[in-house]
């Protein structure tokens, strides 16, 4: 693991954009991918983090209804 790519948690708030509090939410809520050594202090990958926000995607309505294009097309050729 490259130190570089290691946050401490003001880093990863800094990072992430967000409250003090509310990352300390999600960390509490184990939301978000974080390393804890001995119970003490918070530390964080910065590739997880960015694969973290990825992975929370709002489609674009023309996306959900090409989704549903294609669902409805799918469900006829599996009868």
């Amino acid at each position: 693991m490259n130190q570089a790519n290691l946050l401490s948690f003001e880093e990863a708030v800094k990072f992430l954009k967000i409250s003090k509090s509310y990352l300390y939410k999600l960390t509490h809520q184990r939301r978000v991918p974080h390393f804890k050594p001995n119970g003490k202090k918070i530390y964080f990958l910065e590739s997880d983090l960015r694969d973290w926000i990825l992975k929370n995607l709002i489609k674009t309505s023309e996306e959900i209804d090409q989704d549903a294009t294609d669902y409805v097309a799918n469900q006829g050729q599996s009868n």
